[in-house]
């Protein structure tokens, strides 16, 4: 083993650090000899086998330090590289989908049987144009409004036909010896009258309606006997409830008979104003 006089040098200071006593006894060991050169006594501390086992924990000391460094490093590194696949699981766990979260989402989707309930359900393109076909199209809407009669169209024949019930209920009661100008009767908070004939024998009060039936007569009955209770100033003579209509249903004839109602349908009294007299 060959060892450099400044790496001696170095252990001969460490040895008298550590332990002197030690180094006194070697020095005194080597000048109780014939007293030769360092080089004597160089070997001879090689040969004694404790200055050996310091010299190699010396030695060895000397190499672990940079063992030791390089091991530190070499871990710090390791703990980053560790910390790093952490961050990459965990940015990975973040972004995969969890058992949770494929079980919620076969829950959202449409199942075959869900497929085929919606093609089930929905129409198919020869039911569409079946219906198309059916339903109206704008030119039908168009045609048909040309067709009906506005409000304004209604309100008229409404006016007309009640200046055309005072007119016939007038001239019906003149050609039977009445005479009377048929009008119209407003009792405030109460009534509208369509047909108001007051004559000396005889007074009418009627309804004007464009088809009659038995609750139209029922009504015109109820009416007239109202207003003779409660405004009998109104009422001279006989009484007479009255309906002129256009077409009379056949309820509306039995009605007439049984309430004792005169009903004149258009030009011609289905129940004489004498039955209706009594």
């Amino acid at each position: 083993m060959e060892v450099e006089v400044a790496d001696l040098k170095r252990l001969l200071r460490e040895l008298a650090r550590e332990d002197p006593a030690f180094l006194r006894d070697l020095f005194l060991e080597a000048l109780r000899g014939d007293g030769r050169s360092a080089a004597e006594l160089l070997d001879l501390m090689l040969s004694h086998e404790e200055v050996r086992l310091k010299l190699a924990k010396s030695l060895l000391g000397e190499v672990a330090i940079p063992l030791n460094v390089a091991a530190k490093d070499d871990v710090r590194r390791l703990e980053e590289a560790v910390a790093a696949i952490r961050d990459d699981v965990r940015k990975l766990e973040a972004v995969m989908a969890t058992r949770d979260d494929i079980r919620r989402l076969e829950g959202a989707m449409a199942t075959r049987d869900d497929i085929k309930r919606l093609e089930t359900a929905m129409a198919t393109r020869e039911e569409l144009k079946l219906l198309e076909e059916k339903m109206a199209t704008k030119e039908d809407l168009r045609r048909l409004e040309d067709r009906m009669a506005t409000k304004e169209q209604f309100e008229d024949l409404a006016v007309s036909l009640e200046e055309t019930a005072r007119s016939w209920i007038s001239h019906l009661l003149k050609s039977k010896g009445h005479l009377c100008a048929a009008e119209r009767l407003v009792i405030p908070g109460a009534y509208e009258v369509d047909v108001y004939c007051k004559a000396e024998a005889v007074t009418v009060i009627g309804e004007a309606k464009v088809r009659a039936g038995a609750s139209v007569v029922e009504k015109a009955a109820q009416r007239a006997a109202y207003i003779a209770s409660t405004r009998p100033h109104l009422v001279s003579g006989r009484l007479v409830p009255a309906v002129f209509t256009l077409a009379a249903n056949p309820d509306a004839v039995d009605a007439a008979r049984r309430l004792r109602v005169w009903l004149v349908e258009w030009n011609r009294e289905v129940v004489p104003l004498e039955e209706a007299i009594g």
